[in-house]
């Protein structure tokens, strides 16, 4: 049943809890909430050399969430030398807080796609915030995308 109410005792003040009871998607606003965002190979983002790039975004309510994403990186006729993917509430920047995922490899490629997948983030958010997924790819001649995906879990 969808809008469930579950009442928790923890010693003294019941609390209520909105969520769903069955196999379907929680509301908006519930707990258990999903918000994603993908883009497909087919509509990658461009990539500049040592400049971090949004791939995607989503808008998150105010509330605790766990956000996690993984990044494709693709180069052709490229020398990749390092990727780095990351989640952050700040558009085209990768976090600072020990989260950023890197992937370092050197090597000259003339076609190949290297993954990176960023762990779950939580992110406690007292207003209406977009989480970026953020890529940046270091190389030189060539052309290098990302694509990816994230998702966001309503926690409470």
């Amino acid at each position: 049943v969808s809008g469930m109410f579950i009442a928790i005792l923890d010693g003294s003040t019941p609390t209520t809890i909105k969520g769903t009871g069955t196999n379907d998607d929680a509301a908006s606003g519930d707990d258990g909430e999903i918000v994603s965002s993908a883009v497909a190979v087919g509509s990658a983002v461009s990539l500049t050399t040592a400049t971090a790039a949004n791939v995607t975004s989503v808008s998150l309510t105010a509330g605790d969430w766990d956000v996690s994403g993984s990044i494709n990186i693709a180069g052709a006729s490229a020398t990749y030398t390092g990727g780095v993917g990351g989640l952050s509430s700040t558009s085209a920047t990768l976090p600072t807080d020990g989260s950023e995922v890197n992937s370092g490899v050197q090597l000259t490629i003339m076609s190949a796609t290297y993954g990176i997948t960023m762990s779950r983030k939580r992110f406690s958010l007292s207003a209406t915030t977009t989480v970026y997924l953020v890529a940046k790819a270091t190389f030189s001649a060539g052309t290098m995308t990302g694509y990816g995906a994230i998702t966001a879990r309503r926690v409470r």
